[in-house]
């Protein structure tokens, strides 16, 4: 049994990348709506920092463990 999950929000730390035209025209276009967490207000950011962490450091992990070159 397959389950559809649609994304209603999302929300960054005022990053540069979903501010960019294309991305507002994606969230707008799929009826995403984008929301910012405060600037001075490192608590908010920091469950997303975490997940980001990992999932760079996994992503490390399997590049190390194939043996594929710094590059990627």
């Amino acid at each position: 049994m397959f389950r559809i999950i649609f994304i209603k929000t999302v929300t960054s730390d005022n990053a540069l990348e979903f501010e960019s035209e294309p991305c507002k025209q994606f969230f707008a276009s799929k009826g995403i709506v984008h929301q910012t967490t405060c600037v001075i207000r490192p608590k908010q950011n920091g469950v997303v920092e975490r997940k980001h962490r990992h999932l760079i450091e996994m992503s490390r992990a399997l590049r190390f463990q194939a043996s594929f070159p710094l590059q990627f």
